[in-house]
This record gives C-alpha cells, sequence and structure tokens, in this order.
C-alpha cells in the first residue's frame, strides 16, 4: 500500500562486512567502500531508507562487499523501522557490546596477573596464564572493531597470525603447567570456531571465543584466590611459630642474662674483699719501705689496686641494677647541696686541667631517689671533667612545668649523632681505642641509663663534634620549700664538712673471716672493704 511506503522503513543485515556498499532501485543508500576495514569479523547494521527510496511493488537491493579477514552476509530484512530497531538493538549488545566489554575486563584482569608474576617471578602459571588471557583478548576485541588503524593489509594479516601462533603456544605451555576446567573450554572453542565459520562457512553462527575466555577468569581466579589464602594460612603460622620460638629464646635470654648478673654481682661483691685488702697491705708496704725503687712498685701496685676496685664497683652496680636488687626510696631532696657536694669533689680534678667547674645556685627541690641522682649527676660531672681538655664546665638547673632539668655542659671534643646512643652501652668508649684506664671502663653511662630507666627519669643528650656536649635528667620537683626539705640520706658523706660528727670516734667492725682471727690493723681494714 501506497501509505506503508511512506512509513519509515530501514534495512537490517546481522553479519555485514565492515567494507560494504548498498544500493536500494540503484541509488547508493551507504557505503564504507573507502575505508579500508581492519580484520574484525561482520557485525550487525541497520540502515535507515530516506524517505522516497522505496517504491510500491518491487524494488532491487545490491549489496557489495570486501571482507579482509572472512566473508560472510546474513540474509537482510526490509521492514517499518519501529520492527527491526529493538531486536537489533538486542542483538548488538549481545553480540558485539557485552562480548568486548568482558574481554576489556579480562585485559585488565590479565594486566594485574601479569603484574603479580613481575613481583613473584616463581609463579610461572601465573604468569603464562596472564600473558594468554591479555594476548587472546587483545584478539577478541579486535574482532569488534571495524575502524581503519591505518596499517597494511600484510602488516594485519601478520599480525592477526602472531596473535594466533602465541596464543596456541601459549595455551599449550599453559596445559602443561596446570589443567583447568577454563581452559579445557577455551580449547573447545578455538576448535568450534574453526570448524563452524572457517571450514563449515556458517555466516550466521557466532564466535565461542569472546565468550569462554572471560567466563574462565572465575575459575582461575578461584584457584589464585585459593593459593593466596593457602599462602596467608602458611605465612600465619610460619609467624605464630616464629612467635613461640622468639618467646622461647627470649625467656632463655632473660634467665641467662638473670643468671650472669647475679653471677657478676656475687663475683664482684665477693673480690671486693680481697681486693681491699690488697689496697690496705699496699699502703702499709708503702708507708713502711724506705727504698725509692721499691716506692715505686709500690705506686704502680697501688694504681692496680684502684683501678680494680673501680672495676669491680662499676661491675658490682650494673649487676645489681640488671639483677633489680636496687629500690627505689624517693624523697625531697634540695639540689643545692647535691650539687655543691659533687662539684667539691671533682674541683681539684678540673682545676689541674686548667678548667673551670661552676654550679649555678638554685632553690629548686627534687623528689627523686637522693642516691641514684648523686650517681647520675657524678658521673656526668666526672666525665665532663675527664673528657675536656680546655674551656669549662657547667652545672644548671632549668624548671620545666612540674620538673626541673638538670643539665652539664661541657666544652669537650663533642659526640656525633651516630654516637650518641652507643655511648650508653657497656664497655664502650669513644677516642680510647687503647683502652687507656685513667680515660675510664666504659661502664659509666651504662649504670646511668640504668638508674634514670629505674627512676623514671628521661635522660636528654645533645652534642655537637668540636664543640661540645649537653647532658641532661628530667626529675619531678618537690611541693616543699627548701628550708624545710629532708637532707639526702647521703648527706653524711658530703665534703661539706658533714664529717666532723666522726671524728675522734671509734668503729667496731666484726668478721667472720678466718684469716682475722687474730687482730690486726690489715684484716680490720680487710673487714672494712666487705
Amino acid at each position: 500500500a501506497a501509505d506503508s511506503v511512506e512509513r519509515p522503513w530501514s534495512l537490517r543485515v546481522d553479519r555485514l562486512c565492515a567494507a560494504h556498499d548498498i544500493a536500494l532501485n540503484d541509488r547508493r543508500l551507504h557505503s564504507t567502500l573507502a575505508v579500508r576495514a581492519w580484520l574484525g569479523e561482520p557485525a550487525p547494521e541497520l540502515v535507515d531508507i530516506p524517505s522516497g527510496m522505496l517504491r510500491a511493488g518491487p524494488n532491487t537491493l545490491d549489496i557489495r562487499l570486501r571482507c579482509v579477514l572472512h566473508g560472510g552476509l546474513s540474509m537482510p530484512a526490509l521492514a517499518p523501522q519501529a520492527d527491526l530497531e529493538s531486536g537489533y538493538l538486542k542483538h548488538l549488545i549481545l553480540t558485539q557490546d557485552l562480548p568486548l566489554g568482558l574481554n576489556l575486563g579480562s585485559m585488565a584482569f590479565a594486566a594485574f596477573v601479569i603484574l603479580l608474576w613481575c613481583y613473584r617471578r616463581q609463579e610461572i602459571a601465573t604468569g603464562l596464564f596472564g600473558v594468554l588471557y591479555l594476548l587472546v583478548s587483545i584478539r577478541n576485541c579486535s574482532y569488534f572493531f571495524t575502524g581503519d588503524l591505518g596499517l597494511p593489509a600484510t602488516l594485519s594479516s601478520w599480525l592477526y597470525l602472531c596473535a594466533h601462533v602465541g596464543s596456541a603456544a601459549l595455551l599449550g605451555w599453559f596445559a602443561l603447567a596446570i589443567l583447568t576446567l577454563g581452559l579445557f573450554s577455551v580449547l573447545v572453542s578455538g576448535v568450534h570456531d574453526f570448524v563452524w565459520i572457517r571450514l563449515l562457512g556458517r555466516v550466521d553462527h557466532s564466535y565461542w571465543m569472546p565468550w569462554t575466555v572471560p567466563l574462565t577468569l572465575p575459575g582461575f581466579s578461584m584457584m589464585l584466590m585459593t593459593r593466596v589464602v593457602r599462602a596467608f594460612d602458611e605465612y600465619e603460622q610460619i609467624n605464630l611459630t616464629l612467635e613461640q620460638k622468639v618467646q622461647e629464646r627470649t625467656r632463655e635470654l632473660a634467665a641467662a642474662n638473670a643468671a650472669k648478673s647475679h653471677f657478676l654481682a656475687a663475683a664482684s661483691h665477693d673480690l671486693r674483699q680481697p681486693v681491699s685488702a690488697i689496697g690496705l697491705i699496699t699502703d702499709l708496704l708503702h708507708e713502711r719501705l724506705s727504698d725509692p725503687s721499691l716506692r715505686g712498685l709500690t705506686d704502680r701496685l697501688t694504681r692496680a689496686v684502684v683501678s680494680m676496685e673501680s672495676l669491680l664497683k662499676g661491675l658490682l652496680d650494673l649487676s645489681r641494677l640488671d639483677a633489680g636488687a636496687v629500690e627505689v626510696h624517693p624523697q625531697h631532696v634540695p639540689l643545692q647541696p647535691l650539687l655543691d657536694s659533687i662539684a667539691a669533689h671533682e674541683t681539684e680534678s678540673a682545676r689541674h686541667k686548667g678548667l673551670a667547674l661552676r654550679v649555678r645556685p638554685t632553690p629548686a627541690t627534687a623528689w627523686t631517689d637522693p642516691i641514684l641522682l648523686e650517681q647520675i649527676l657524678r658521673n656526668r660531672v666526672g666525665n665532663a671533667v675527664r673528657h675536656t681538655e680546655r674551656g669549662g664546665i657547667l652545672v644548671g638547673i632549668r624548671p620545666r612545668g612540674r620538673h626541673v632539668l638538670i643539665q652539664v655542659w661541657d666544652t669537650g671534643a663533642g659526640i656525633s649523632a651516630a654516637d650518641q646512643a652507643r655511648i650508653f652501652e657497656e664497655f664502650v668508649q669513644l677516642n680510647n681505642p687503647g683502652r687507656e684506664r685513667r680515660r675510664g671502663l666504659g661502664l659509666g653511662l651504662a649504670i646511668v641509663k640504668r638508674a634514670a630507666q629505674l627512676m623514671g627519669s628521661p635522660l636528654m643528650v645533645r652534642s655537637q663534634v668540636g664543640r661540645g656536649s649537653c647532658f641532661g635528667v628530667l626529675v619531678p620537683t618537690s611541693t616543699l620549700p627548701p628550708e624545710t626539705a629532708e637532707p639526702p640520706s647521703d648527706a653524711l658523706h658530703s665534703p661539706a664538712g658533714l664529717h666532723a660528727p666522726w671524728i675522734d670516734r671509734k668503729v667496731l667492725l666484726i668478721e667472720d673471716d678466718q684469716p682475722c682471727a687474730t687482730p690486726s690493723p690489715i684484716c680490720c681494714g680487710a673487714g672494712a672493704g666487705g
């Protein structure tokens, strides 16, 4: 009828080569012959027919094709546009858009697998799978691309040949590494596509490969996830076993360290008594000798005994701190008398080296253990005097909120940043490769560190090579005014005139050592060292 002819009509071809020319009633309707087509498979096409081209009665449809990869033309359908459009869109999505999207996703997943293989080169099967799926996915995507890439036909054919040969080789290689149901389905799809489309020429038959390649990814993903989960389980088991071994070794090391500390404490304590006796005997011998050459020998013997006593004292203090035998007894400690006592003890050594030792006056009172605090400060001031060749030492206090920072400044050689942590280790002495005893034994700062940790007082170190160092210890302040604060428990040992109550006093020593059965000054002196 004439009215049906005037309605919008369309031409639908489900499989049509990309390069084609369509004419209706000797009038060109659509042409792409001027464009060099990429090696894509025949795709669906819906061509609108302009008004007036379709006439009542017989109509002549002329379709010319130029197929590069393989030919194919399905039966054309000529009908009103409304009758063809919905079916065409469904067919386009099902045969073009959906497989293309799936293969693009396969390419992304394959790139991820290849990246995983780059980080774990031992996963050979994973690497083969990634390369295979990337190559096959790129080839599948090219089926749905019908544009012009500007490549010569010969080069395009060689690219396809390389893709087919490479995918076949990788498929066989991957089959030798691991055989799965997904791999078998890809193999079946390849055989199907070759037989049905290439050999039998079934133009209307669709490729299976663009579907099976993406659909095999879940199977491989499950396999890969299983291997990852198994690896994590093994890692956690190894980590748990390692933690148990570490705990066992830690307990063994703690027990060995405790045994070492107890041994050092016992040995040092037992050795101090005979060493003290040797020192007293050496002093008595030195007083009774008149020969100058023999006096020189006794001087050397005295220095050796003093060095041995210093070493034993350091070992005993260190082992007692490590063994937890030292208890903290905090009390109100006025800091000025404590600093004056330490300065008086080190003033002669500083004056002998031409150094100025100054203590800034302070009314501050600390809440801390006086014995441990004095041990820390005495060591720091003594070290500053020992390692400073010119300039001086300054001891001062800075308020820090509810704490006070006691600092010891010197103008010595300084300590590099790399060595500032090492100096608190046992027997570490910088710039003393010859281990000269006059420069210390390397135990002082180790004792200082342990004493500060026991008190809960942080140590602070600042130093610049060639300029000097500053050591500080942070202690809490006391709420009592200085005049009502209790004196340190070791105040009787200060040189500030507090020795006077012991003058003209007799001290009775009870000794259980068998050699001292007969009272003598030497035996009493030995007992004093015990």
